[in-house]
Formats: structure tokens, sequence, C-alpha cells
């Protein structure tokens, strides 16, 4: 669209904001009546007078968003600022096309007191606008606001975030806002545009001011890319894992966690259960080389028992005869064995030592009758 000259002149209680139209122009005269019912577009009147056509707007907010740019902005005066914005936009689902709106900063109105917003509107007959030039004029808008710092999360963010998508409506941002707004407890008029609740008074800049400022440069990525900070579509934010996925440093569902054995299995180096840790004995059981309680030794009898190949205590060895008997074929002591005769006494059939055979005489002896010599 050209370059429009305004002629701004100021009334008793209100501005008067007017231009000519040039021999191209063609005035559109069915979208008057259409805009009396978007509390957020400034009433007009079409003069057509000597030959002169002019569209004149009449607005009662004496601060422009050019000015507002200049302030530090609490996360409520940005909503309601943006709600105002997004809700002008809207002009179209009542048949007004958005390319009559006037997007120039310095003929934009804004109420210092509530943050609500005043449109121009020119029904000068011209092609549509693109999406993409929309979009842009919302992202121009948050890149020049200046953010106070507080914890209210990064909300600023998230409407770049709505505003470079690939399904961006003016509608899908006003729902975004109408939230956050709500959640604060704060309803905007759909009849006047403006909060139920007074607004605060404007918060004081922050020394270092370090809200969104460098989110909000993302604006100059290329379209369909996501803030800076911001995941990728379809990815979760950064500490998120992805539905479905474990906890970091957990398997996943049905995996058992690194170097834990299958259930049912002991831990590497731990008995199975009910078994004693390795070098120790089952309780109840001896120690290794040691017989169970109450059981001899290996190779040695039970208690009571003679060791194998000894006879009861009492008896003799095998073969040995009892303690005081004589050993088998013998005769106790001081018997002769049977056919021996008394000691001293020769054999049976023997003559005694030193005796001559029967009916011989001892040697020296003379026969018998006659007298020794």
């Amino acid at each position: 669209m050209r370059k429009i000259d305004f002629t701004v002149s100021k009334q008793v209680d209100r501005t008067a904001i007017s231009y000519q139209l040039i021999a191209s122009d063609v005035y559109d005269d069915r979208v008057k009546e259409k805009a009396a019912g978007v509390p957020t577009l400034a009433p007009f009147d079409f003069v057509d007078e000597d030959g002169k056509r002019t569209v004149i707007s009449y607005v009662e907010e004496t601060t422009t968003l050019e000015s507002v740019y200049k302030r530090y902005l609490g996360k409520k005066e940005v909503l309601t600022l943006m709600n105002g914005i997004a809700a002008t936009f809207e002009a179209g689902s009542k048949g007004i096309p958005v390319s009559y709106l006037i997007k120039m900063p310095n003929q934009i109105y804004v109420n210092p007191d509530n943050y609500s917003v005043r449109f121009l509107l020119l029904p000068l007959k011209q092609d549509t606008i693109a999406l993409a030039e929309i979009s842009g004029f919302f992202r121009e808008v948050l890149s020049n606001l200046r953010f106070a710092e507080e914890p209210a999360g990064d909300y600023v963010a998230r409407m770049l975030n709505i505003i470079n998508g690939d399904d961006f409506t003016a509608t899908k941002l006003k729902g975004f806002v109408d939230s956050e707004l709500a959640a604060m407890g704060v309803y905007i008029s759909k009849d006047s545009g403006l909060a139920s609740i007074p607004m605060s008074a404007p918060p004081k800049p922050a020394n270092d001011v370090k809200v969104s400022r460098l989110g909000v440069m993302n604006n100059m990525r290329p379209q369909g890319q996501p803030p800076m900070g911001m995941p990728p579509m379809g990815m979760p934010p950064q500490g998120m894992r992805p539905q479905g996925m474990p906890p970091q440093g957990m398997p996943p569902q049905g995996m058992r966690p690194q170097g834990m054995p299958p259930q049912g299995m002991p831990p590497q180096g731990m008995p199975p259960q009910g078994m004693p840790p390795q070098g120790m004995r089952p309780q109840g059981m001896p120690p290794q080389g040691m017989p169970p309680q109450g059981m001899p030794p290996q190779g040695m009898p039970p208690q009571g028992m003679r060791p194998q190949g000894m006879p009861p205590q009492g008896m003799p060895p095998q073969g040995m005869p009892p303690q005081g008997m004589p050993p088998q074929g013998m005769p106790p002591q001081g018997m002769r064995p049977q056919g021996m005769p008394p000691q001293g006494m020769p054999p049976q059939g023997m003559r005694p030592q030193g005796m001559p055979p029967q009916g011989m005489r001892p040697q020296g002896m003379p026969p018998q009758g006659m007298r020794p010599q």
C-alpha cells in the first residue's frame, strides 16, 4: 500500500484525523455500518463537498502506539494491548477487509490508562494483503515493545511462536492472550474493548531489561522455524522427555537397568536366593572338610563303633586268642601239650639222657651178678 498522508486536528474532546482521496481512490461505502460493531475501530465519516472527498476519523485517545514503544510494560499491559490489536484483525470475519486497517504505529491510538486500542479504517478498495504481511505486523509490534522484568513466564516467546506458526490467525493469538488475562483475573469487554479491572500504573523499568528481548529478535528467522529457546514442532521443551520415553538414566519399559540381572536372577557376584555367599557355608552346614554335626570325621567309625577290622572293645584281634588264653592248639599255661611227658621226662619210648637202652647196663657197670672191679 502506498504511503498515506493524514491531517490531524485537535478538537475540544477528541482528535480528528482526515484523509483526502485522490482521483484513483475508490471509496467502499459498504463497510461503515459493519465497522460500527467493532469497538476497536475509530468511528469515521465520508464527506464529499465541492468535488473533494474526505474520510474523517475521530479518536479520544491521545497516545499512539509509537509512544507506547518507549515505555516499559508489564505482562498485564502487554497482553491487553495485544488483545486489542488481535481483536481488530478479527474484523475480517465481519466482512471488513483487513487491508482497510491503517497499520502505521503513529496512527494507532492507545489509551494510556487501560491500554485499549483504536485503529483507523480507510475503506479504499485495494488488493487483499497476504497472511505473511499480517503476521509480520504482529511480529514488528512485539519486537518494538519494552518488557518490564518480572517472573511471569516467557509469554512473549509463546506469542511469537503462535505468530510464526504456519497456521497463524489473529483469532488463535487472541485466544492465547485471553487465557493468559483470565488467569490474571482480567476480562476484556467485547462491546467496549476495555478491561473489566482497572489497569495498574506502568511498572518502573528494570536497570537491565532482558525479558525476551533476545527472544523477540527471533522474528528475523525464516518463517516456520521455532523461536530461539523453543524446541522444533513435535519435540518436547528442554529438560522434558518425549512422550513414552523414561526419565534420563532409566531403561525403556520392559528393559532392565544396565548391570541389573534378569528377573529372578541374583546380581552379579551374589548367590541365588537361599544360597550363602561364596566361601560361606549354608546355615547348619560344618566347615569344609569337617563332618556334619554328630557324624565322625571321614574314615572314623561312629561313636561307640570300632574302626573297620578292629574287634569290639574287650575282644582280641581276629586270629588272636583272648587275653590269658594260649594260641589255638597250644595248651593253657602250665599244661603240657597232649602226648608230651612232664617237664624233665623224656618222650614216651625215649630213655632219659645218659640212660642205656633197655637191657643194657650203664657204662662202667659190671654185668648183673658181677661185682664191680
